[in-house]
């Protein structure tokens, strides 16, 4: 019996170091961590709404980017704030012939959540004005 159970723990020994077990490192995700200016957190703010105007304007989606503001304004009532924002923008459309692109200008009324009696309120961003400054060109 002893031999039995000697062979037993022996065997399973044997079988027990003869199966290797990997252990695989899990690489852990890579954060870089880069300087931003204020005005690229607005834009990626208002994405969905210049999307929308854009979309609108055009009937349907044109890529742009390398959006600028050229000019903002203040608009300060007595119950509300309100900023009046002009900015710039490269479009390109992938649909059109041409391959090169063109400058779009937006005029945008922004209702700001200063004086709002909610704590959490989002703001009303409004088109006022949308120009096509400079068509697609090679």
């Amino acid at each position: 019996m002893r031999k039995l159970c000697f062979c037993a723990i022996l065997l399973l020994a044997i079988v027990m170091s003869s199966t290797p077990i990997y252990a695989t490192t899990t690489k852990s995700e890579e954060v870089k961590k880069v300087y931003t200016t204020s005005e690229e957190i607005l834009f990626d703010m208002m994405r969905p709404s210049i999307n929308k105007f854009v979309i609108d304007y055009y009937g349907h989606l044109v890529h742009w980017d390398e959006p600028r503001i050229t000019d903002a304004k203040s608009i300060v009532g007595a119950n509300n704030w309100t900023f009046e924002v002009t900015l710039w923008l490269k479009v390109y459309d992938p649909e059109d012939q041409v391959e090169g692109f063109g400058l779009d200008k937006l005029t945008l009324k922004i209702d700001s959540t200063r004086n709002s009696k909610s704590t959490i309120s989002q703001p009303n961003i409004m088109l006022m004005e949308y120009k096509n400054i400079v068509p697609p060109q090679n």
